[in-house]
């Protein structure tokens, strides 16, 4: 689970999720603002590690990363 705080003015906003080679392998469009989560299933990726940002109008946040273990 991802918690973040998005600007009600923000449009269009995805957590976008990449393995480690750059790859897109998911994007969950983010309909909540203010404090806000986003929670990922556990069946949807396999154990690993992912970098994951938030991007709207256009612009990503800073990437950051993640560990799914089983």
């Amino acid at each position: 689970m991802k918690k973040f705080k998005l600007l009600k003015a923000l449009k269009n906003v995805q957590l976008c999720i990449s393995d480690m080679t750059g790859t897109l392998l998911k994007y969950i469009v983010v309909s909540e603002r203010g404090n806000t989560e986003v929670q990922i299933q556990a069946g949807q990726l396999a154990a690993g590690i992912y970098t994951y940002l938030l991007v709207g109008y256009g612009k990503a946040s800073e990437a950051k990363q993640m560990i799914l273990t089983k």
